[in-house]
């Protein structure tokens, strides 16, 4: 990798986020805070509610038992217990009042928190696009032209020597296109080495090269080299 390659890899590993994501950030911490303390105020009030209403049971069954006593003669009115049945029951509507208008409260700021989270999902969804075609047009493709270069020189290389250990390494590479992960940069159909100046110099050189040298091997050009003359004569 080049040092303009290195250097865009060290930028790309303190990436900024931008202004326009921080503002929907922001708007979406606030709408999460407000629907929060909207949840939280709507269980304290149904408790305040469930409290009312046990306090307003508990004065319906004292005042039947004082004006039942009252309407048999047993005793008079219980002018008290009834003013704390009504203040019960104004506890008990102010409670549902309250409960009401918190669970609509919820619903718009839930509605608000969910709108706030899908725009940002929105703007997390582009920045990750836009990080990911930095990366690879900065980064990657760089990169991977310096690879495929090397294995243009290795296919070249090891056509004109002849060495299937230089044609391997190649032949069992994938390099994956970004635009479409299942295609392999480095098939051998695509690498086009013959077109590419270096291999295609590299190619013609080295072929020059053995050209000369393999009339000269004679019986060795091809087949396997013996540890000696003598024992190539006695395997004869």
């Amino acid at each position: 990798m080049n040092e303009n390659v290195n250097g865009t890899a060290l930028a790309m590993s303190a990436p900024e986020i931008p202004a326009q994501m921080k503002a929907v950030i922001e708007r979406t911490e606030a709408d999460i805070a407000q629907r929060d303390n909207a949840e939280r105020a709507l269980d304290r009030a149904r408790g305040t509610l469930r409290q009312a209403e046990q306090e307003y049971a508990e004065a319906q069954q004292k005042l039947a038992v004082a004006e039942s006593g009252a309407a048999v003669g047993a005793g008079d009115v219980d002018k008290a217990a009834r003013k704390r049945l009504v203040a019960a029951r104004d506890e008990v509507d102010f409670a549902r009042a309250r409960v009401a208008g918190l669970e609509e409260h919820l619903r718009a700021a839930t509605a608000a928190a969910n709108g706030a989270q899908r725009d940002l999902a929105v703007q997390v969804r582009d920045w990750k696009r836009e990080q990911t075609a930095t990366i690879v047009a900065e980064v990657y493709m760089p990169a991977i032209d310096a690879v495929l270069d090397a294995m243009r020189l290795l296919v070249a290389a090891g056509t004109a020597l002849g060495l299937n250990r230089l044609l391997s390494i190649p032949a069992q590479a994938f390099i994956c296109d970004p635009n479409d992960p299942v295609r392999n940069l480095a098939s051998r159909k695509r690498l086009g080495w013959r077109d590419h100046p270096e291999s295609a110099a590299a190619y013609e050189r080295l072929a020059a090269l053995m050209a000369e040298i393999r009339p000269l091997l004679g019986e060795f050009a091809d087949g396997p080299i013996p540890a000696s003359v003598e024992q190539d004569s006695d395997a004869a």
